[in-house]
């Protein structure tokens, strides 16, 4: 199938605006970015994620069990992307997404045409390996608007996930189990 996407692509990263970001229990607001060496929310952590572009450079975006997530985002069209990519030369250590059972998490990716990946959530860089699996895991209740992009890799969907969305949640990926 032809790829709807094939037109955006990850800009030349910048420095780190943070590195290996944990969030434990307890809230927190946190803004667009690059987050180098991923983005991992624990246990009872509650993240308010404010409108834009996440770039997580060589790591992975986690959401462990009981974890909420949610977009701080009230202005109309507004919404967040987290672009998975690597900044090496060779393209090491693209990382993957991983949603736990038991997470709450509510994103919507932007609308408005001013954001540089109107209508994705996650854009996972075309140069990712194949061989890793992206797991949105069973028993996490997931409000996800827009399209779920992984051209090169595995997206696995276990059952009993809650699913809902006011817009459209779209998957693109070299395979869906």
């Amino acid at each position: 199938l032809a790829d709807p996407y094939s037109s955006l692509s990850v800009p030349t990263l910048g420095s780190c605006d943070h590195t290996t970001f944990t969030q434990g229990k307890g809230t927190i607001t946190i803004s667009p970015g690059v987050y180098c060496n991923g983005i991992d929310f624990g246990s009872k952590a509650v993240v308010h994620m404010n409108p834009g572009t996440y770039y997580i450079d060589k790591g992975n975006f986690n959401v462990n069990a009981q974890a909420t997530v949610d977009c701080n985002c009230s202005a109309s069209g507004s919404g967040v992307t987290i672009v998975l990519t690597s900044s090496a030369a060779d393209h090491s250590g693209i990382g993957t997404v991983t949603i736990n059972g038991g997470a709450n998490i509510a994103l919507t990716a932007p609308a408005d045409t001013g954001y540089s990946y109107p209508g994705v959530l996650f854009f996972q860089d075309r140069n990712a390996g194949t061989t890793d699996t992206n797991k949105f895991n069973g028993g996490a209740d997931m409000d996800l608007g827009g399209a779920i992009y992984f051209p090169q890799q595995l997206i696995e969907w276990s059952g009993d996930t809650g699913v809902r969305s006011p817009s459209c949640t779209q998957i693109i990926a070299r395979l869906i189990t």
